[in-house]
């Protein structure tokens, strides 16, 4: 799928230029604005209805899917149950037993949203009622493209999300590679743009650049949560920092152990 070419207007969002398109793309006109976040979760878990959640995003998120390189791959956890999405469904879990609660992992290595725009049919064998949408770090690295890129692939996947699968969606941001000697490009402008489609399309946003900030100290103490100071997927301890991060999100949208229905 291509994403369509849009129009660049300046605009200022979180003390950063953010462009217009990051509040405007294809389909982002028909959001229910006035729609309470996480409405279709909300109503399934207090139903004590099934629930699936489906972690989407790149080589943080990517479990067991890198055979031909590192079969044991858990986003750099030391197992799968460490991974930050595993660690949110087990909390959610806990919080709602009546509810079997299912977790379905679709994160790819080295993808950039773009290209998570090319595989959203995938989510369609899942059924998805929850999407936690992980991308941003390879869209200012690995596979690097400028944040007007990442504004209309993230409007494309939420809007399919919401209108095509019918699901609940969180924006998880990303977090950042070695701040005392970053190598990432335009991080700051692809961080605001995720903040304000999330914002437009009336997703939660889970920040956690500034839970690993904080964890680390501002980077001082970043090899105790990552694998090392040159790597940017978080270790057991970062991956916790992750799922405290989207547990935050949820729970500000009422979802989660202090926020039962």
């Amino acid at each position: 799928m291509k994403i369509p070419a849009l129009k660049t207007l300046a605009g200022l969002v979180l003390c950063l230029v953010v462009p217009a398109w990051a509040f405007a793309a294809p389909g982002s006109d028909r959001v229910p604005l006035g729609q309470k976040p996480l409405a279709r979760c909300k109503a399934k878990l207090a139903a004590g209805a099934p629930l699936t959640v489906v972690c989407f995003g790149d080589s943080i998120t990517e479990i067991g899917c890198a055979a031909r390189w590192n079969p044991d791959w858990a986003g750099g956890a030391s197992r799968p149950e460490s991974n930050w999405g595993a660690v949110v469904v087990a909390d959610l879990r806990k919080a709602y037993p009546r509810s079997a609660i299912t977790l379905v992992n679709l994160g790819i290595g080295g993808e950039n949203s773009a290209e998570g725009v090319n595989r959203l049919n995938t989510l369609a064998a899942a059924k998805p009622d929850l999407v936690l949408v992980e991308f941003g770090s390879n869209d200012c690295d690995y596979h690097e493209q400028p944040p007007e890129k990442t504004a209309a692939a993230l409007n494309t996947i939420l809007d399919r999300i919401r209108d095509g699968f019918m699901a609940d969606a969180v924006v998880v941001g990303f977090g950042g590679d070695y701040p005392l000697k970053s190598t990432m490009k335009h991080r700051e402008e692809t961080e605001a743009v995720l903040v304000a489609v999330a914002k437009r399309q009336n997703v939660p946003y889970a920040d956690v650049h500034s839970a690993i900030l904080a964890a680390t100290a501002n980077g001082t103490k970043w090899s105790d949560f990552h694998k090392s100071n040159t790597d940017c997927h978080p270790n057991d301890a970062g991956h916790a920092v992750w799922a405290a991060a989207v547990t935050k999100a949820l729970a500000k949208a009422g979802v989660g152990a202090t926020c039962q229905p």
